[in-house]
């Protein structure tokens, strides 16, 4: 996660355990993350694209 420029993750295809861990560490690393709610590639890509195009500074809180 130190190296990524953001983080996607699908809401619908992990556990709650798995979405306070990647808050948790996406506010300690400084790095983006976006929760779409589709389980489809495309999805993710579109997410992390808005995210990253929009310069759209969403960190989690």
């Amino acid at each position: 996660m130190k190296q990524a420029d953001c983080v996607v993750l699908l809401q619908a295809a992990c556990s709650h355990k798995t979405m306070w861990e990647v808050k948790k560490l996406s506010k300690k690393y400084s790095v983006p993350v976006t929760y779409p709610r589709s389980r489809g590639i495309s999805g993710a890509i579109d997410s992390a694209t808005k995210l990253l195009n929009n310069g759209v500074s969403f960190f989690a809180s």
